[in-house]
């Protein structure tokens, strides 16, 4: 068995995301009122994206995005997901 060292391992991803949202839900608090939402008639069901990963060992950072709308009609609001994180690898 041959010892290396502590010298870590840089690993690198990047990828695609393929998906389906089954629904979106808005929560919030107005004043002393709970307010929830889950009726948006427009909102999209496919996505797609890509993400990137950058780590050493088994901790990276993560990033992905959503190239699709949240919504698909063009008088909604113009939403991309951004996702950023630490991914840990087991």
């Amino acid at each position: 068995m041959r010892h290396y060292g502590n010298a870590g391992v840089i690993r690198f991803s990047l990828g695609a995301l393929i998906g389906v949202r089954e629904r979106i839900v808005e929560r919030a608090r107005i004043e002393a009122s709970p307010f929830v939402q889950d009726a948006y008639p427009d909102a999209n069901s496919f996505r797609y994206g890509m993400f990137i990963r950058l780590g050493i060992k088994s901790i990276a950072i993560y990033a992905g995005y959503y190239i699709t709308p949240m919504f698909k009609s063009p008088s909604s609001s113009k939403l991309n997901i951004l996702s950023i994180g630490i991914n840990l690898a087991l």
